[in-house]
């Protein structure tokens, strides 16, 4: 058969060789022939995030990058999980988490268990937590941001972690600001700022989120009061800083600080609590000792001026425990006798009375032997040797917990309803909270703004268990 073939074409044919036909294309990727994750199981808090970690390989082996994976957890109420492979713990129980990739699949187990409280605080209408997770969480009144979850909402009804993973030992509620304290001894501080209570010096940031203060210093405790905030160091000198109108940060002047200043004293101090406008603290061998505003004696130490550095406490007792509330103070002896001293208008002092005030350290009535105690706003709690919560002052959002809200000054304790048995107890401006020796977290009082860790915010005048909890 002839060739159609022009005849310069066959000539070319003949001298290249045979036809090959010119690529294609690079060869096809390898495909995914095996997923495998990690952890092969976990557990997380609720509330709290793990990231899994997907391996992919193919038919020989070797490991697959940048492939596409769908992700899907098998009950969202316990947990989800994000495109990157992030579980997010919701509630308390077991589900399946699954990763997928071309048809290949593997899953793990995630157990998802309730938050453990391990201490708690209380500020003028928020409530804040340290876990056992080391993380921080916090509900009520966010118009300031205090609770630290930068949502921007203006109430957290339910405790919710706060904007910032890192770990904290413990937690302190002001008036509208929060301060913690991490596990190396730094301080981040965050909600209100206008008196420079947050620390942050010249960087101001975002006050709604966690931000640390502005000093080396390493502390070993703190105290939040309405617009100030203190630490001690681990050679009990104090720092403070904030609002300084009536000499509470301790350092002489009156103007206010927004980093930390040393309190002017030759006293080594071993605990530090701060009231609204002023600050107390307990000296290693009992001593007791304030300073700020006193007009109410708050100070306790005889008169009612504003002290601007520590002065003694009058009466030389010697005192195992110390708190401050809005204008008043109270304080434990090792024996457990309790006294108050300061404003007494809602009869917070214990004494039988509701008189104005008292300069100078007045026992609690009642014949009871404490070992916590914890002044509010106008409100006064102590645990007993055997756990139970007695309260007394203004009960009138039901702060006191004996199941009545009355106008009528209380001035002596009152047994809270219920029969409860806590390990510690703490007093916020009009609310109270404790938490149990299990660790469940209790609040009863002003409930409005989400103090009481509700779902529908409300007032209470007996305990009710923050939600969440199991």
């Amino acid at each position: 058969m002839k060739s159609h073939l022009p005849l310069t074409l066959l000539a070319l044919l003949a001298c290249e060789g045979p036809f090959v036909p010119p690529p294609l294309g690079p060869p096809p990727p390898p495909t995914v022939a095996s997923v495998q994750l990690a952890p092969d199981s976990a557990t997380i808090v609720a509330g709290d995030t793990l990231p899994l970690i997907v391996t992919l390989r193919d038919s020989s082996g070797a490991a697959l990058t940048g492939r596409t994976v769908a992700w899907q957890s098998a009950d969202a109420r316990v947990a989800i999980v994000s495109s990157g492979g992030v579980v997010l713990g919701i509630d308390a129980g077991a589900t399946t988490v699954r990763a997928t990739a071309n048809g290949h699949a593997d899953s793990v187990t995630v157990f998802v268990t309730p938050i453990v409280y391990t201490t708690i605080s209380t500020g003028a209408a928020h409530t804040c937590a340290t876990a056992s997770n080391q993380h921080l969480y916090c509900w009520g009144d966010n118009a300031s941001g205090q609770t630290g979850t930068g949502t921007g909402d203006l109430q957290e009804p339910t405790p919710r972690l706060i904007a910032d993973p890192a770990p904290y030992s413990t937690v302190v509620a002001g008036g509208d600001h929060t301060c913690g304290l991490t596990a190396g001894g730094g301080v981040a501080c965050w909600g209100k700022n206008d008196q420079g209570q947050l620390g942050r010096g010249g960087a101001p940031g975002t006050p709604s989120l966690p931000a640390p203060v502005a000093t080396p210093l390493r502390f070993t405790a703190l105290a939040a009061g309405a617009s100030h905030t203190c630490g001690l160091t681990a050679d009990g000198g104090t720092y403070c800083w904030g609002l300084d109108f009536a000499g509470q940060l301790g350092d002489g002047g009156t103007t206010f600080r927004d980093t930390p200043r040393r309190a002017i004293s030759d006293v080594a101090f071993a605990t530090l609590v701060a009231g609204a406008n002023h600050t107390c603290a307990l000296a290693a061998g009992g001593g007791a000792y304030c300073w700020g505003a006193n007009a109410l004696g708050q100070l306790g130490d005889s008169t009612r001026a504003n002290r601007g550095t520590p002065v003694p406490v009058a009466g030389g007792l010697s005192f195992a425990r110390l708190s401050a509330g809005g204008a008043h103070a109270c304080a434990l002896t090792a024996a457990g006798a309790a006294y108050c001293w300061g404003g007494n208008i809602a009869g917070q002092l214990g004494t039988g009375t509701a008189d104005s005030l008292e300069v100078t350290p007045q026992p609690v009535t009642g014949g009871l032997s404490f070992r916590v105690i914890a002044a509010g706003g106008a409100h006064t709690c102590g645990l007993t040797a055997d756990s139970l919560a007695y309260c007394w002052g203004n009960d009138s959002d039901g702060e006191l917990g004996d199941s009545a809200m009355t106008t009528q000054p209380i001035a002596t304790p009152v047994l809270v309803r219920g029969g409860l048995r806590f390990a510690d107890l703490r007093a916020g401006a009009s609310h109270t909270c404790g938490i149990t020796g299990t660790r469940l977290v209790y609040c009863w009082g002003s409930g409005l703004q989400g103090q009481l860790g509700q779902l529908f915010p409300h007032s209470s005048a007996v305990p009710l268990r923050v939600a969440g909890q199991p």
